[in-house]
């Protein structure tokens, strides 16, 4: 999975980033794995980088890239504050993003949606009716992903 992410699916996100011309503050991992993702976010100009991860091998091989980094799930609260605090949000965890979309739409970020969730087709027309465009897809469209910036 990790090569797939660096030879295809990096190459594209970024690709799609430098031509809308994403550029970032703060940002938040969610499902940050060892921080391929928040490298990009880095490299787009976040100065500040928190990440969550659930799965403890990614926990302990994570790369030095984050200003915070949790080994658990987020909390509702915690992700309500980043939202009001204006972070950007990068949301693939693999479907835990209906649990955090259902309570809230972040203004900004790159959410991925997987087809197993329960209610994806539902979560990705809210993302779009609040202004995020799909952006990138799976090679199987399992999984989409949407941007607002």
């Amino acid at each position: 999975m990790e090569r797939y992410y660096l030879e295809v699916e990096r190459p594209l996100i970024e690709q799609i980033f430098k031509r809308l011309g994403v550029k970032i503050e703060k940002a938040v991992d969610v499902g940050a794995e060892v921080g391929y993702s928040a490298q990009l976010l880095r490299e787009f100009g976040a100065s500040y980088v928190i990440g969550y991860e659930v799965n403890p091998a990614y926990c302990k091989s994570r790369l030095n890239v984050f200003n915070e980094y949790y080994c658990r799930e987020m909390d509702l609260s915690e992700y309500e504050q980043y939202i009001i605090q204006g972070y950007f949000i990068k949301m693939d965890c693999e479907g835990c993003e209906e649990k955090y979309l259902l309570r809230a739409i972040p203004a900004k970020g790159f959410i991925c949606i997987h087809s197993w969730v329960q209610n994806h087709e539902d979560l990705a027309y809210q993302l779009i009716r609040s202004g995020y465009i799909p952006v990138f897809h799976s090679y199987d469209w399992k999984e989409i992903c949407y941007l607002k910036l």
